[in-house]
């Protein structure tokens, strides 16, 4: 019976101090369970005050938003948020995905066309998981709202140096640059939006 009593636990002991969750755990002896989390309680009970005080004086704009570590979403706008590592709810105010065609709600708060475009093809990219074709892109351009079509114009300014999409046995990709536009123009508005 002492080799039970001998053997050595993992305590763990989790609580939140919005916006954090903290993690407390300690080893102990199997007899030890029972007093090693009464005295991880009575630690934190004797600590509340200044735990809240520390947290309070945090400047959280400082913070990136963390991206859990679960299940992968299949929303393909919560993979596009994870990728770029914004809040789903925010990035959903600007947009959305039906029927598999990505839709930017708000069209004014891009800065031009082009960036627009490239968050739709960022969308196909990443959230979609799928490169579009001339006329997928052309389907959520116009269904975003945007004009002129998306064609010579907003597609031919794209191909320009520094190419920020790419064409490859017909279909569209974003190029390094184009990636991280997208992203910026997406933290821009968001950004802009949380304020």
């Amino acid at each position: 019976m002492s080799d039970v009593a001998d053997k050595e636990l993992n305590v763990s002991i989790q609580f939140a101090i919005g916006p954090f969750e903290i993690s407390l755990s300690a080893v102990a002896k199997r007899a030890e369970f029972a007093s090693t989390i009464i005295d991880l309680v009575d630690e934190i009970k004797q600590k509340q005050n200044e735990l809240a005080q520390s947290v309070v004086g945090i400047d959280l704009t400082k913070f990136k938003p963390m991206v859990t570590q679960g299940k992968p979403s299949e929303d393909p706008v919560e993979k596009v948020a994870a990728k770029i590592g914004v809040l789903a709810e925010l990035l959903k105010q600007i947009l959305r995905v039906e029927a598999n065609v990505p839709i930017i709600i708000a069209k004014e708060r891009f800065g031009s066309p082009e960036k627009g475009a490239m968050v739709l093809i960022y969308a196909y990219q990443f959230g979609l998981e799928k490169k579009p074709n001339h006329k997928d892109a052309s389907a959520a351009f116009t269904q975003s709202g945007f004009t002129p079509a998306f064609g010579t114009r907003t597609k031919g300014a794209l191909l320009k140096a520094p190419a920020k999409i790419r064409i490859e046995r017909g279909e569209i990709s974003l190029t390094g640059p184009g990636i991280s536009d997208a992203e910026t123009e997406v933290k821009r508005i968001i950004g802009s939006a949380s304020r």
